[in-house]
């Protein structure tokens, strides 16, 4: 994972520029263990903005992806729809024929993320009755995590 004083940082890119705003969300995402009760609060409003725009994640996305499933696995069963969530469709969108190429110095702890995000979203599944729109979202973030992209999508899309 990559540090979050590292000055790779300024080098990766996110929505609007280079990702040098991310640590600091990401650290008030794990010293808080913000479970959102609206996408608008800080700061899940920011990092949904930094990390996708228009269905397009960054170089920076594949960065933060690993401290979001870390963040996730620190919260109790039940209180971490959030943090799933936006991983989930961050790695839906990582799929995306356009999408940047995950930096070598990035894939191991991204695609080692995505197995834990897997091993979350199936023991979450299976842990409790969900809301519809609950269960929308594991479904479809474990097609995404076992590499099924569109009906990942497919499933999100249903009404």
């Amino acid at each position: 994972m990559l540090d979050l004083d590292s000055p790779l940082w300024h080098e990766l890119e996110c929505a609007g520029g280079t990702a040098e705003k991310l640590p600091a969300l990401l650290r008030d995402l794990r010293s808080s263990g913000a479970q959102a009760q609206s996408l608008s609060e800080e700061p899940w409003r920011s990092l949904w903005q930094l990390l996708l725009k228009q269905y397009e994640v960054f170089t920076g996305t594949y960065a933060a992806v690993p401290h979001l499933v870390a963040a996730a696995i620190a919260q109790p069963h039940g209180q971490r729809m959030s943090h799933i969530n936006l991983a989930a469709v961050l790695v839906i969108m990582q799929q995306r024929p356009h999408a940047p190429a995950i930096p070598h110095e990035l894939a191991q702890a991204y695609q080692a993320a995505v197995k834990q995000l897997e091993a979350v979203l199936v023991t979450d599944l299976q842990l409790r009755e969900w809301q519809e729109d609950e269960y929308q979202l594991l479904l479809a973030g474990i097609a995404a995590v076992r590499h099924q992209p569109k009906l990942a999508m497919g499933i999100l899309s249903l009404k």
